[in-house]
This record gives structure tokens, sequence and C-alpha cells, in this order.
């Protein structure tokens, strides 16, 4: 019987990391650290790198197909 492996992985995974979140987040702010800027701030560089890849995507797919001749040899 075969199973969607990425489906229950990734389910466990976003449990996980959020109950780590929280409990980082907890510990930081009751020993007097402050809120964990540096995870908020990887998180939106994080979306800020998915945006321009995507961008980047559109634009190369935009028009006369997915040929090599369009990819620039410096990516």
């Amino acid at each position: 019987m075969l199973f969607n492996a990425f489906r229950v992985f990734s389910a466990i995974a976003l449990v996980l990391g959020l109950l780590g979140l929280v409990y980082g987040t907890a510990v930081a702010v009751k020993q007097g650290l402050g809120f964990p800027v540096l995870a908020a701030m990887l998180g939106l560089i994080g979306d800020q790198v998915s945006a321009l890849r995507l961008e980047q995507l559109e634009d190369r797919s935009g028009g006369e197909g997915h040929g090599d001749e369009s990819t620039p040899t410096g990516i």
C-alpha cells in the first residue's frame, strides 16, 4: 500500500517547526533576550529570493518556449 510521503512528512515537519518556533520564542523572551529577529529576517529574505526566482522563471518562459538558447550562462 503506497502513501503520499510528501503530504505526511510535510505535515509533521510543519508541526515540529511551529512547536520549535513557539518554544524558542518563549525561551528567548523569558530569558530577556528579546524576540529572535534573526529567524524573522531569514524568513523575509527567503520570501524575497523565492519571489525573484519566480519572476525570472516567468520572464524566461514567456514567449518562445523553454529552450536553452534563452538561458544566460552567468546564472
